[in-house]
């Protein structure tokens, strides 16, 4: 079954021959083509080619297109530093005062940075449109703000002085839709994966989220699907607003980070049976496995995720309503383990099969 095949057969819980699976590996490919984060940031053909070597060489049922969290907020001015070797990011906010969130304007659209993502994006389209789907990761309007004004001052400016952000969230919002709308057609064959990291109960209420950026949703939803790429979102928070995030902004896929120890969601069997019917769920390994752990532990914890994904979409009736990634980016910097990548899709690919041999003999497909 191709890589395509599987995850559009895994959307409509079709059959498959073992549930999609990929690692989140972006900045960290760069290592594969000898190229430096720096030129992975800055140089599209750089960051094409190191995230298609990272599709071959893991074997990758989809391709993760994220160059860092800062493009939009670059773009729009903040100071963004770009180390040889680790993830570009804000070095000064562009937002110092109330009344800077009432003075933001938006920038030339696309800008620099922004080119360079769109850019990336038509040269993986060249080569894997049809073969293997991709996703565009694009900051939400709240993280952007926070990227440019600084997360403490957006949250108590929330509270002290909500006309201000919502005034500039408003810019924030035209901006992404414009951005948006410079990408190529998608024609189905990727999606474009909204980072709505602030819809987080640990850091907003549900009034103040839907208030904030839940009002503009809808305007870059459309957006999206009028461009031809599929909506999903991303939210790696300890505490994602699910029925917000999945159900109200009908999200067919949702990819997000479970802690065992922490936050209202720490089961990922629990969310594939409540939420499965509503979405395909993309998660859920631990990023850190993979810079401090050993492959043979990377391998336990695959094979012991992919069981409880099993029982669980069993138990919702689901034969293949899953796709299987990690938390949140694997780390890019030069300690994180290759073979640890490696050991995560060399047990999916030998193990997931007999995996799914028990889920359609329990569901008797």
């Amino acid at each position: 079954m191709s890589h395509y095949e599987r995850v559009f057969n895994a959307i409509v819980d079709g059959s498959v021959d073992r549930l999609p699976a990929f690692p989140m590996v972006c900045g960290l490919s760069r290592r594969l083509v000898g190229a430096t984060h720096r030129e992975y940031s800055t140089n599209a053909k750089v960051a094409a080619n190191s995230l298609l070597a990272a599709q071959k060489e893991f074997d990758m049922d989809v391709i993760p297109l994220l160059i860092d969290l800062s493009v939009i907020a670059g773009d729009f001015g903040a100071k963004i530093r770009f180390p040889e070797e680790n993830t570009p990011m804000v070095e000064e906010f562009l937002i110092r005062s109330v009344e800077d969130y009432e003075k933001l304007e938006a920038p030339e659209i696309p800008g620099a940075r922004m080119k360079h993502q769109i850019e990336t994006t038509k040269l993986i389209m060249e080569k894997v449109a049809g073969q293997v789907p991709f996703s565009v990761l694009v900051e939400g309007p709240l993280l952007v703000l926070t990227q440019l004004a600084g997360a403490e001052r957006v949250f108590k400016d929330v509270k002290r002085e909500p006309k201000a952000v919502d005034t500039a969230l408003k810019v924030i919002t035209e901006a992404i839709v414009d951005y948006l709308d410079c990408y190529p057609d998608g024609g189905g064959a990727g999606t474009i994966c909204m980072d709505y990291l602030w819809g987080n109960r640990t850091i907003i209420s549900d009034t103040d989220y839907r208030n904030l950026e839940g009002k503009y949703e809808p305007k870059i939803r459309q957006k999206i699907l009028e461009k031809g790429y599929m909506y999903s979102i991303h939210n790696c928070g300890e505490s994602p607003m699910l029925d917000i995030q999945i159900r109200e902004y009908q999200c067919p896929f949702y990819s997000l980070a479970t802690y065992p120890d922490r936050g209202e969601n720490r089961s990922i069997s629990k969310i594939v049976k409540e939420y499965s019917d509503d979405t395909v769920i993309v998660g859920s390994l631990d990023t850190q496995l993979f810079t401090f752990g050993t492959a043979e532990m990377v391998e336990k914890a695959t094979r012991n995720f992919m069981e409880e994904v099993a029982r669980a979409l069993i138990e919702s009736g689901h034969k293949s309503k899953f796709v299987i990634s990690t938390g949140c980016e694997i780390p890019p910097s030069i300690e994180t383990k290759l073979e640890n990548i490696t050991a995560m899709m060399e047990t999916i690919n030998g193990y997931g099969p007999k995996i799914q041999e028990k889920i359609n003999g329990e569901l008797r497909v």
